[in-house]
């Protein structure tokens, strides 16, 4: 049977790109699924009384893109929790496995019938880590979410049943049904971002701003940077303004 990992994007880590582990302050974390599945994530401890970030991965990474971010956030005051997706990064076992199943598979449909079920925990497992930093935080504290590519659709189906005070999607290419959904939530102060050389995510986040309502929507636009967290190495100044934003927001 052959393998078709070539044709699949698989997750890759980041953390060389960023910030390396070794200089992190971030505190590796368990938590169960609802299944009782180990799923592993990093938590950036805030100020008490301050607000928490929930941070999700695109699907060709896994929870270090978020280092650096994690970093400002802290620091900032503000609590902050990276999560690998089941399947991705930590969250892993030797049967489930993005890798593992990918290789079993001789189709790519048949790679997405062997991840659906894991998959389909995801919105499970999500509301696991905001339980946790929801903890951390405090009951009255606000929480916001970032969703990078596939990780928007997640920020939405959260938002859909817990209280988000704010949502960024960074590079999600929030399809039509999903914008349908995220358009039927409580007006959330949005900021979206982008690359105009991605060029269906960018076209899919310029109709979701525009038809946002809050009046403190945001959009941040490229001409370049490519998807997801390779734009923190194209502009620099990227995880400041996201920090900065949350910081206004929550």
């Amino acid at each position: 049977m052959r393998s078709i990992a070539s044709t699949i994007l698989k997750p890759i880590s980041v953390a060389a790109l960023l910030l390396s582990t070794s200089l992190s302050s971030a505190e590796p974390i368990n938590l169960k699924g609802s299944d009782g599945f180990q799923l592993k994530g990093d938590y950036f401890q805030g100020k008490e009384g301050r607000p928490a970030v929930l941070m999700l991965h695109q699907c060709n990474a896994e929870r270090s893109m978020y280092y650096e971010l994690g970093e400002a956030l802290s620091k900032k005051g503000i609590h902050a929790l990276s999560l690998d997706f089941r399947l991705y990064g930590e969250s892993v076992t030797e049967e489930v496995s993005l890798t593992v199943l990918q290789e079993k598979a001789a189709s790519r449909e048949e790679a997405r019938e062997l991840t659906a079920p894991h998959r389909a925990m995801w919105l499970e497992d999500v509301v696991s880590a905001y339980d946790f930093i929801r903890k951390a935080a405090g009951d009255d504290a606000p929480i916001g979410v970032i969703g990078a590519s596939c990780g928007g659709h997640q920020a939405i189906r959260l938002a859909e049943v817990e209280s988000v005070a704010s949502m960024v999607f960074f590079s999600s290419g929030v399809n039509e049904r999903a914008t349908e959904r995220y358009l039927a939530l409580e007006s959330i102060p949005t900021l979206i971002i982008a690359a105009q050389d991605d060029q269906w995510t960018y076209e899919r986040a310029q109709v979701v701003f525009e038809s946002a309502q809050h009046p403190n929507n945001r959009f941040i636009g490229y001409k370049s940077g490519g998807h997801g967290y390779p734009l923190f190495e194209h502009d620099p100044d990227l995880v400041s303004a996201i920090v900065e934003w949350f910081d206004q927001q929550l």
